[in-house]
């Protein structure tokens, strides 16, 4: 049989030092070839150099292939979750492309998805927001997996401790400036003392019984983009308007997504106020609006144009 080749990535956290020793014991059952991928941020100074090289002799004790990548960013000042995150992804799916593999696997766990949907809630998120994290998703060329998704973090590390296995605490995680944090160690203890003790596994639960409505709404979306679609090109999508207004506003709503999807919107900069404010022109003949990640949408009576900004620069 031949083996599936994983990435694996690795910050030195407990979650990840659990994953990659958890999939390295279980590589021969599972006919896995594996590479673990640390990305260095750079943005804690020497312990985040500590961190990289507690990663490099954790991996070499396991026998498996390390590739790091440092963050090589103009300045010292803070940058935001979002930015960070991107880079650290660009990175795996990079190692992916080296080493000829389709899966990622990250250490994301039950409580991550708790606070995850939480965090999202309290930022005005709609359904697909509030499914939490997936089980998988695409990266580009590769898929990301979360085989802990439904690992709390109290059983890894009770694990870790009972085997003797360390791993490393990174201060940011203590870090009050970031709501996630606060949401962390201040909102759910609030929330679990003052009201209800499960309060992660009903923010769980409530994740779940969205994600099977939004891939319900998600599939009939799909159907009507096909149905309402008129061109379609690497920087601007052409949507019939008429067939566009006959749908009901849920399924416009996630047409207008899949829209800006297809032109490379991150989804996280897209909310429910960039669809009011384009649902609140649609009675106009004619309108253009901007939206977000560098997107404009221009209305003419039989058409939905959805352009890179700069296309519809060049038309007008």
């Amino acid at each position: 049989m031949v083996a599936d080749r994983v990435v694996v990535g690795i910050s030195g956290g407990c979650d990840s030092v659990f994953l990659l020793y958890c999939l390295k014991r279980n590589r021969e059952k599972w006919h896995l070839t594996l590479t673990a991928a640390h990305y260095n941020h750079c943005m804690r100074g020497q312990e985040s150099d500590e961190d990289e090289r507690f990663v490099a002799a954790f991996c070499k004790k396991l026998n498996i292939p390390l590739v790091v990548g440092r963050w090589d960013r103009p300045g010292n000042g803070k940058i935001s979750e979002e930015k960070a995150r991107d880079a650290r992804y660009q990175f795996f799916e990079k190692v992916c492309r080296s080493v000829a593999a389709k899966k990622i696997a990250l250490a994301h766990t039950f409580d991550d998805d708790a606070e995850t949907i939480l965090f999202r809630l309290l930022r005005g998120s709609g359904l697909s927001g509030l499914r939490g994290i997936p089980y998988e998703r695409e990266l580009g060329s590769c898929r990301i997996i979360r085989p802990l998704k439904d690992v709390s973090r109290e059983e890894i590390q009770a694990y870790l401790q009972k085997e003797k296995i360390p791993w490393r605490e990174d201060s940011s995680n203590l870090d009050r400036s970031y709501r996630r944090n606060r949401i962390r160690h201040e909102l759910l203890p609030l929330l679990a003392k003052e009201y209800n003790p499960h309060i992660k596994e009903i923010l769980v639960h409530l994740g779940r019984n969205l994600s099977e409505d939004y891939e319900y709404l998600r599939k009939e979306a799909g159907c009507a983009f096909e149905e309402a679609l008129l061109t379609s090109k690497k920087d601007q999508v052409v949507l019939r308007r008429k067939t566009f207004s006959k749908f009901p506003v849920a399924i416009q709503k996630e047409l207008f997504r899949k829209t800006l999807r297809e032109l490379g919107a991150g989804m996280d900069k897209v909310g429910y106020s960039d669809w009011k404010s384009v649902a609140g022109l649609l009675d106009r003949k004619h309108f253009r609006t901007s939206l977000p990640d560098a997107l404009d949408l221009m209305a003419t009576p039989t058409k939905l144009i959805f352009s890179k900004s700069l296309v519809l620069r060049k038309k007008i």
